[in-house]
């Protein structure tokens, strides 16, 4: 994210209850907070860790690295 703006993008670690609250702070839904939290933790736990050929079968192509999304879509966080 940091290459793609062009400006520092640093991860500050909170906790999910701090999450859920910075969020519901922003005017986030509840339930939004709380699935976003979730897969969070899902992920930090490991359990997205496995590469698979989903994205390609699903979406006929190779997928693209987090690098060219974050670049094609530099727009919606400038």
């Amino acid at each position: 994210m940091s290459a793609a703006l062009n400006r520092p993008i640093r991860y500050t670690h909170p906790s999910v209850i701090t999450f859920v609250i910075r969020q519901l702070a922003e005017g986030k839904a509840l339930g939004y907070s709380l699935v976003v939290a979730a897969l969070y933790t899902i992920t930090r736990f490991g359990n997205a860790k496995e590469v698979t050929g989903t994205v390609e079968a699903l979406l006929g192509r190779p997928p693209i690295t987090f690098d060219q999304f974050a670049r094609d879509n530099r727009a919606v966080w400038e």
